[in-house]
């Protein structure tokens, strides 16, 4: 396994190799899909929760991915918070 080149893509070469790696899975993934490391880490084959997280991380920094959190109002009419995910291939500022 140590000689297999990492799975990347010409947009994530600005990345460390694992992050690259692990960049290519939110980005294929549909619309809804959980995005958690928990998640992420169960259909990845290389990599555990702590490096997914980990990576997570550097891809947030790096401008891929954000989480924003949101309090709204449900069909009870009673109050969640939830936890939006946007990816993104190309990296954005902060906002």
């Amino acid at each position: 396994m140590g000689d297999v080149e990492p799975d990347t893509e010409p947009d994530f070469a600005h990345l460390l190799p694992r992050d690259a790696e692990v960049a290519t899975f939110p980005h294929h993934l549909p619309n809804g899909a959980a995005m958690g490391y928990k998640a992420l880490a169960a259909a990845h084959p290389r990599y555990g929760r702590q490096a997914i997280r980990t990576s997570l991380r550097g891809l947030t920094e790096a401008g891929h991915l954000r989480w924003v959190k949101e309090h709204i109002t449900v069909e009870d009419n009673s109050m969640r918070w939830v936890t939006r995910t946007y990816w993104s291939k190309e990296p954005k500022t902060p906002e």
